[in-house]
């Protein structure tokens, strides 16, 4: 049966509003799927400063704040220590250059050889996912960025390092603060400019969720299907009135009176108490990724018991990568967790910002990974491994440290309130706080609640969100997939 007028034209109309509204949509079949269509924002072509100058003031003006959402809160007069990679794009350095120089601040630029911010776990340009995956199997010398920067940071007098990430015994200290917009799409984002105040909103209304969490499970169309509970013990932790658990936070968290009552990272809402291991603790199931800070790769399966993992199947080179290096870590006991081993699940983090986008280079030539992805509302990242005083503890003996995620575009997080309550944080992708009143009517004061807290970038994914098989067109090889897709949804950009 031919598909009648009213339809075609309804469906004509959507494409022109989407493409009015400067984002790229597909046909009407995938409406038909369960989970929401992909959606990728309209990409200007940067070529001058003046366009990355609005991020750029808005950030080294932003109180301080982590790698995930960074500020530099640059009053005017301080003097910066600028730290940059050979990922960054020189127009992106001149753009920040400028902003400080508009604000009065004094700034000296030192080239780093190595490294980068940009692509996320280590960075490196270039690098896959199996590389940079390989690269962890060698034991930390330090934690963070090599200490000789900051000590030369101190001596020279500077007031704040842009660019790597200082730590003190394993906690961030907000003295060196990574810059991680290497590239120019990236710093040219909405997401930066985001207002900060609806941002706050909308991870206290997610918070007000999690505080009240007692029987969690996550899903995930991938594969992913995971259950814990969320003891009042951890909370004990969180506040630092644990009777033996005496951690004092790890990497952006700080655990003290007090601290169970904010979100504690934006960006990076925990959805399982961050790097807070119980002997009770019971999360257990199954993960299914293709993923992660580093990359994509073939499928992988995770089996969970106990809080840990027990299996770990496919995943191809960055899986085998990763079995060794958990063989490797069996047998390391460290502090705060109950057993040995490195393969304890410390992290669920909620993404809660809704213009945060995966760069449209990714997989495109030779382009490397690039995990910005993970910031956008909704969007979930797990993490098992060590972090935090656990790492500074590890590297301070030549031990082996240090976590690996993997991604949930689509995860659904459901909560069971002690009374019996059911409360969807995350559904198929689409963080429920978004959708709160007082969500909406904070978004009011800065314009458009609709246009404010709609995701500006979805994800393509065969057989979940859009036409294909997903076992057969992506699962295997997400790399070619995204490449093609990214090539597709971006065609203007990669145009001569």
């Amino acid at each position: 049966m031919k598909p009648s007028f009213r339809v075609l034209a309804v469906t004509a109309a959507l494409a022109i509003l989407a493409a009015l509204c400067g984002l790229t949509t597909y046909s009407s079949q995938v409406s038909k799927q369960e989970y929401p269509g992909p959606r990728y924002p309209k990409i200007s072509k940067v070529t001058s400063v003046e366009q990355l100058l609005p991020s750029a003031r808005y950030i080294i003006a932003r109180e301080k704040g982590m790698n995930v959402r960074p500020g530099y809160a640059i009053k005017g007069g301080e003097k910066v220590l600028y730290v940059s990679s050979p990922s960054e794009s020189p127009i992106v350095r001149e753009a920040f250059l400028k902003a400080f120089a508009e604000k009065g601040a004094k700034v000296d630029v030192f080239f780093r050889q190595s490294g980068g911010g940009g692509g996320g776990e280590g960075g490196y340009s270039g690098a896959t996912a199996v590389e940079l995956q390989k690269r962890r199997l060698k034991p930390f010398k330090t934690t963070g960025e090599p200490p000789w920067i900051f000590r030369m940071a101190r001596e020279g007098g500077y007031d704040v390092v842009l660019g790597p990430t200082y730590m003190d015994d394993g906690i961030l200290n907000y003295y060196g603060i990574r810059q991680d917009m290497d590239s120019s799409e990236l710093l040219a984002s909405e997401e930066n400019t985001y207002p900060e105040e609806l941002l706050k909103v909308i991870e206290m209304a997610l918070w007000g969720q999690l505080r009240v969490s007692w029987k969690v499970r996550i899903t995930d169309p991938e594969g992913t299907d995971l259950k814990f509970t969320w003891f009042p013990d951890y909370w004990q932790v969180v506040e630092g009135s644990h009777p033996t658990i005496k951690l004092p936070g790890a990497f952006s968290y700080v655990y003290k009176p007090g601290q169970s009552e904010i979100p504690l990272v934006p960006h990076h809402v925990m959805g399982v108490p961050y790097m807070i291991v119980l002997d009770k603790s019971d999360g257990e199931g199954i993960v299914g990724a293709t993923i992660s800070h580093k990359g994509a790769f073939p499928h992988l399966k995770i089996t969970v018991k106990n809080h840990q993992i027990v299996k770990m199947e496919g995943g191809g080179e960055y899986g085998d990568a990763w079995r060794e290096l958990l063989a490797l870590r069996k047998d390391i006991q460290y502090p705060f967790l109950p057993g040995p081993g490195g393969g304890y699940w410390m992290e669920s983090s909620i993404g809660t910002n809704p213009k945060a986008i995966r760069p449209p280079y990714v997989y495109v030539g030779n382009q490397f990974f690039d995990s910005n992805d993970r910031k956008r509302s909704g969007v979930m990242h797990l993490g098992f491994g060590t972090t935090g005083p656990l790492d500074a503890w590890a590297t301070r003996r030549g031990l082996l440290a240090g976590h690996d995620h993997t991604h949930m575009y689509f995860p659904t997080y459901t909560v069971e309130t002690k009374e019996g309550k059911v409360i969807h944080v995350v559904e198929k992708g689409r963080l429920t706080a978004l959708d709160a009143p007082e969500v909406r009517q904070a978004a009011a004061k800065h314009g458009n609640p609709e246009e404010l807290l709609k995701e500006d970038f979805i994800p393509a994914i065969p057989g979940i969100n859009a036409p294909g098989d997903y076992w057969k067109d992506y699962a295997m090889d997400p790399i070619s997939w995204i490449g093609k897709e990214n090539r597709r949804a971006y065609s203007y950009l990669f145009s001569n």
